[in-house]
């Protein structure tokens, strides 16, 4: 629906902050979402994974996060600033949550044989 907005009704830069800023606390929340679901796969599910290796993906792509949003924006010091740091934000996001569905669904596949 953020997306939709951004490319149909935003008309203001408040508009396109709000809607970017908002559509990035939704990719947060699948983040979190899809980490927990995977930490209980075991208890759920009763499909082993290595913790150890699963925490190191984890922070591997926190530090890769981290040091993707200290680079300065495109727009720094001008009103796109927020928009384009928070665009930047959920494409780093929209990748993470397509590795994260990917391992666990593999992980769900790996029970089923």
């Amino acid at each position: 629906a953020y997306t939709h907005f951004l490319e149909t009704g935003a008309e203001t830069q408040w508009d396109m902050t709000i809607a970017t800023g908002e559509a990035g606390k939704l990719a947060q929340m699948e983040i979190f979402w899809l980490d927990r679901a995977i930490q209980n796969l075991p208890t759920w599910h009763g499909v082993k994974i290595d913790e150890k290796k699963y925490n190191e993906i984890r922070s591997a792509w926190q530090e890769e996060y981290d040091k993707e949003m200290s680079r300065p924006s495109d727009y720094e010091g001008g009103s796109m600033k927020s928009a384009d740091l928070s665009l930047r934000a959920i494409s780093l996001m929209k990748e993470h949550i397509t590795e994260l569905r990917a391992f666990r669904d593999a992980k769900l596949k790996e029970k089923t044989r």
